[in-house]
């Protein structure tokens, strides 16, 4: 098993980076998403975002284990040095399959 464990966050942690990236990114399709946000250093920022946003869902426990095995594909693309562009198409798919209609709710 694989432990993932999410720092303990505030009650009221600041998300406002992380609401407006999802609100503009939502609606992008592959090509745009990759266009605006391909060539960015930044992937880690909001991995880390993520990170912060599914640790205060508490609905439903599936989504943590897709989040889950998706940072093990992550891990494992780093591990074998897959560019930055790769590892931008796995989180939109990610955020297209777990993330933006959670939001919607």
């Amino acid at each position: 098993a694989i432990h993932i464990r999410l720092p303990h966050a505030p009650e009221n942690p600041d998300m406002t980076d992380w609401n407006e990236f999802v609100n503009t990114t939502k609606n992008l399709q592959l090509s745009e998403f990759l266009e605006s946000y391909g060539r960015e250093k930044r992937l880690d920022f909001w991995i880390n975002e993520l990170l912060r946003w599914e640790s205060q869902q508490k609905q439903d426990l599936r989504p943590k284990a897709a989040l889950q095995d998706w940072l093990k594909t992550l891990q494992e693309m780093d591990d074998f040095n897959q560019p930055a562009a790769t590892k931008w198409t796995l989180f939109h798919s990610y955020l297209k399959e777990h993330v933006y209609h959670r939001l919607s709710r």
